[in-house]
């Protein structure tokens, strides 16, 4: 098994403010809601949060989000301004990639978003299926 790095970076600007943005980063009922990376998966939160020092876990897949697990570590979390946390994605037992994630937002009315997504996967598809994942949860995000 061989590992593959990449880096990421995506930016958006959204029509809400910096705090209306954070929240739905950092609330699990809004991250249910616009994060399944595309439209035929669900994304279902098993426990945790998003706040600095937890642990988040959730599963992905189609109908009841069955099949990859996810374990998201949150390191840091300012108010309206950033994020960064680890994530940690499995298929049953099998490590397939760790990625640290680091959110800015910048603005007043709106919201200018930078998301860098540094990845180590061990399954070579994981770089391409990050960039696409993320690129639709984020339009779903500029869709709420």
């Amino acid at each position: 098994m061989s590992l593959k790095t990449e880096t990421i970076t995506l930016k958006r600007t959204l029509k809400h403010a910096p705090a209306r943005v954070f929240r739905a980063f950092t609330q699990k009922e809004e991250l249910q809601q616009w994060s399944p990376p595309d439209e035929s998966m669900n994304m279902t939160i098993a426990s945790g949060s998003c706040a600095p020092g937890e642990r988040l876990i959730w599963s992905c897949g189609p109908g009841e989000a069955e099949g990859i697990r996810v374990h998201s570590d949150y390191f840091h979390a300012e108010a309206d301004t950033s994020l960064l946390f680890a994530e940690s994605i499995y298929m049953q037992e099998d490590l397939l990639s760790v990625a640290l994630v680091s959110i800015v937002l910048a603005g007043e009315d709106q919201t200018e978003l930078g998301v860098t997504i540094q990845i180590s996967a061990f399954a070579p598809e994981m770089t391409a299926d990050y960039a696409g994942g993320w690129t639709s949860a984020l339009g779903n995000l500029e869709s709420l």
